[in-house]
C-alpha cells in the first residue's frame, strides 16, 4: 500500500520502493499480457486518452477558475470549488509534463530519459502527489459543508462561513505540503563518469530512500488518511445527503413563497452537482485505492514482479482514471448549475442575462421559515 501518484508507473520510471538502483528482476513474467499488448495500451494511454483528458481539464479548470472568481460567484461552496480547479489544474499541467519526456524520449531517447530523471523527484513524486492529496481532501470538505446544509440549515451559515473556509483550505495545503515533503527527499541524482554507453546521470535513492521500513510505514497512513479515509466518508455522507434531500424536497414544495422555493430549488441543484462531483471522486479513485491493497498484498504484483506487465496495464487506466476525474468538473458545473452556466455565457459568450441569483429582500423571512420547517422535517426523519 505504497503512496504513489502513479505517475512514475504512467511514464516509465520506477520508485524506489521498487529498487530504482537495482535491475529488474529475473522472474518469469506473467503470460497474461505480452511485450506487444503493453506497448500498444502504453501508446494508447500515454500518448492518446492521458494528453487529450489532460489538454481540456487545463482549459477548463482555467475557465471554472474565472466563473468561480467572478463577483457574484463569491461563497464558501464556490471558494472550495475554486481551489479543487487550482489543484486539479497542477495535478494536470504536471501530466502533460511527462506527457512530453515521453513523447521526447520517441525521438530522443537518452535526452528523454534525462529530463525524466531530472522532473521526476520534485514534480513526478512529491508535486503531483500533492495535488492529488489536496484535491481528495478539498472534496471531502466539500461533502461536508453540503453534508451540514443539509442537515443542520439554520446553523449552516454559522459554520460554514468565509472566516471557517478560508482557515480550513489554507491548512489543507499546508499540512498537505509538509507531510508529503519527504517523497521530495527520496531520489537523488547520481552522475556517473567514464560512462559513454549509457545516460551519464542515474535516479537513485537518497539516504533518506534506503530507509524503507519508514516509507513502507508512512506510506501506508498517508494511503489511509489520503485515499481510504476521504472514500469512506464521502460514501457514507453523500448517501446520508441525498436521502434527507429527497425526503426534504416533498415537503419544500408545500411551503414557503414563490421566492424561497426557487431559493431552495437552487440549492438543491447545489447539492446534487456537489454529491456528482464527490461520486465521480469515488468511481475514479477506488480503483487506484484498491490496486495499492492488491500490490501490497498479492506476491508478485508490484512494478517488478511476476505480473508485472499486469500491474503497469491496470496503472495506465488507473492514472488515466484520476486524469478524467481532474478534468470534467467544469461541464458537471455546467450542465449542473444555472448560475455557473449563466454567469460564463454572461463572461465568454456576450449573454447578458435578466435573471439575478440574489435573494429579495422581502423573501428573507419565507426562507428563514423554510430552514426552520427544514429542520422540522430533519427532526422527525431522524
Amino acid at each position: 500500500m505504497h503512496e504513489s501518484s502513479g505517475l512514475h508507473i504512467a511514464f516509465g520510471i520506477l520508485s524506489a520502493d521498487e529498487t530504482l538502483n537495482d535491475v529488474i528482476t529475473n522472474e518469469s513474467h506473467s503470460h497474461l499480457v505480452t511485450d506487444e499488448e503493453l506497448n500498444v495500451v502504453w501508446r494508447i494511454f500515454v500518448f492518446g486518452l492521458i494528453p487529450l483528458f489532460s489538454v481540456f481539464g487545463v482549459i477548463g479548470n482555467l475557465l471554472s477558475l474565472a466563473v468561480l472568481y467572478h463577483q457574484r460567484m463569491r461563497n464558501p461552496t464556490n471558494s472550495c470549488l475554486a481551489a479543487l480547479a487550482l489543484s486539479d489544474l497542477g495535478f494536470l499541467v504536471q501530466s502533460l509534463l511527462f506527457v512530453g519526456t515521453n513523447i521526447q524520449s520517441v525521438y530522443d531517447p537518452v535526452l528523454g530519459e534525462e529530463r525524466s530523471q531530472i522532473l521526476y523527484p520534485w514534480f513526478g513524486a512529491y508535486a503531483s502527489l500533492v495535488a492529488s492529496r489536496i484535491s481528495s481532501s478539498l472534496i471531502l470538505l466539500l461533502t461536508i459543508e453540503r453534508f451540514i446544509a443539509v442537515c443542520f440549515p439554520i446553523r449552516a451559515k454559522l459554520i460554514c462561513n468565509k472566516r471557517c473556509t478560508m482557515a480550513c483550505l489554507i491548512s489543507i495545503c499546508l499540512v498537505t505540503t509538509l507531510l508529503f515533503l519527504p517523497y521530495a527527499l527520496k531520489y537523488e541524482i547520481v552522475y556517473l563518469h567514464g560512462n559513454t554507453t549509457h545516460t551519464p546521470m542515474r535516479l537513485m535513492s537518497s539516504k533518506l530512500g534506503e530507509n524503507k521500513e519508514f516509507f513502507e510505514i508512512y506510506g501506508v497512513t498517508l494511503n489511509i488518511v489520503y485515499r481510504f479515509i476521504p472514500i469512506t466518508l464521502v460514501l457514507i455522507l453523500n448517501t446520508r445527503i441525498i436521502l434527507i434531500t429527497r425526503k426534504t424536497c416533498s415537503s419544500r414544495k408545500l411551503m414557503g413563497t414563490l421566492d424561497a422555493k426557487v431559493y431552495s430549488n437552487e440549492q438543491t441543484r447545489i447539492t446534487f452537482m456537489l454529491v456528482t462531483v464527490s461520486l465521480l471522486f469515488v468511481l475514479c479513485t477506488l480503483p487506484g485505492a484498491i490496486q495499492s491493497i492488491l500490490s501490497h498484498c498479492l506476491e508478485g504484483y508490484t512494478m517488478t514482479g511476476q505480473h508485472q506487465y499486469v500491474f503497469r496495464c491496470l496503472s495506465y487506466v488507473i492514472y488515466s482514471l484520476e486524469t478524467f476525474n481532474s478534468s470534467v468538473n467544469f461541464f458537471i458545473y455546467m450542465v449542473m448549475s444555472k448560475k455557473f452556466s449563466k454567469t460564463y455565457k454572461e463572461m465568454f459568450c456576450c449573454m447578458k442575462s435578466l435573471t439575478h441569483y440574489r435573494v429579495p429582500c422581502n423573501s428573507k423571512e419565507s426562507i428563514r421559515s423554510l430552514q426552520k420547517s427544514d429542520t422540522k422535517i430533519l427532526n422527525s426523519i431522524k
